[in-house]
């Protein structure tokens, strides 16, 4: 159950980003990143206390940061213990299929209703389905609890940013006057609850709509902001390259240095860059050139380059994906 394959079959590596390698302790991933996709908060459950897992070097602090020893997710789950007793204080869906405990009371309320509601989104195919399924989860619960009150038996769990409230035996959507019952024939309220999410989130205006779909690929809701505002000002140099460095791996600084000159050069008769004191700022093309003019000899490594590439492979894909859904809202 505990081996490296049986993890990543659970979904906690659907983002690849999150595993490090630690000279003594090889695979490690953020104490916050397991909790989230686990146990549906960043906190580490009460069960027990934190120096209990440092001193059993279950979880360590590496660059100032608080991680759990990959290996030792067994020893982790053991000291964490079941969770029952605490049933609004944490949503452990991922954690107790992983497990292979059944899971009960709102806990499978909210799992029943989610995957019903993405079966009715499969079979129907409405205008950016596939953006809902991905934002609940389409192989593992994808939410995070918010906030919770064990006394009226509620709990708030925000998908992507849009908070759905689990009341009881229904559920609504923020604040709006929608309430889907938990425990009856749901399924015929499916296109309320599409349609309120839609509108009232996800199609509130443009940007808001572009940011969330950008996002996904950058995985950066401030760098997907910048983007979206250098895009609906064009020729406006409105990005620093130091924002852009800072996500690229150079071999070193004279490399770094060495590309940015090269850069200027190729370009010195495009209106692509201007340069404000000693900082170089970019347009939206700047910006996309500045990346697809990276070459490998340039970067820390091939896996660098290949980030790169898939960066606007996902762009692409993307791209065909939305004529896909325009297509199916026909």
């Amino acid at each position: 159950m505990f081996s490296y394959s049986s993890i990543c079959k659970s979904g906690l590596f659907d983002n690849k980003d999150i595993i490090l390698f630690h000279p003594d302790y090889d695979k490690i991933i953020l104490i916050d990143d397991i909790n989230k996709f686990f146990f549906g908060i960043n906190e580490m459950p009460i069960t027990n206390c934190i120096q209990f897992f440092d001193f059993h070097k279950i979880t360590i602090n590496y660059k100032e940061k608080h991680y759990l020893v990959l290996s030792k997710l067994k020893e982790y789950f053991e000291g964490i213990g079941d969770l029952d007793k605490y049933e609004y204080q944490y949503i452990p869906i991922n954690y107790y299929n992983f497990i292979g405990k059944e899971l009960i009371g709102i806990h499978k309320n909210i799992y029943d209703f989610n995957k019903k509601f993405i079966e009715y989104l499969t079979i129907n195919k409405p205008l950016y389905f596939d953006i809902f399924i991905n934002m609940i989860g389409r192989e593992y619960f994808n939410g995070k609890l918010i906030e919770y009150s064990p006394l009226v038996k509620n709990m708030s769990i925000m998908y992507d940013g849009i908070v759905i409230n689990y009341l009881d035996d229904n559920i609504y959507i923020n604040a709006d006057n929608i309430c889907v019952s938990l425990i009856n024939d749901y399924n015929k309220q499916f296109k309320n609850v599409y349609n309120m999410i839609k509108m009232k989130h996800l199609m509130k205006d443009i940007d808001t709509f572009v940011i969330y779909n950008l996002t996904k690929i950058t995985k950066s809701k401030d760098f997907s902001k910048l983007l979206v505002e250098s895009h609906n000002m064009k020729d406006s140099f409105c990005i620093s390259i130091e924002l852009i460095n800072n996500i690229i791996n150079f071999k070193n600084e004279l490399y770094k240095e060495d590309y940015i000159e090269k850069f200027i050069k190729i370009y010195k008769e495009k209106s692509i860059w201007s340069k404000n004191d000693s900082t170089i700022y970019l347009n939206f093309e700047g910006f996309n050139k500045y990346f697809l003019n990276l070459e490998s000899n340039y970067l820390e490594s091939q896996e660098m380059k290949e980030i790169i590439m898939n960066f606007y492979y996902n762009i692409t894909n993307e791209l065909i994906n939305s004529y896909k859904s325009l297509y199916y809202s026909k």
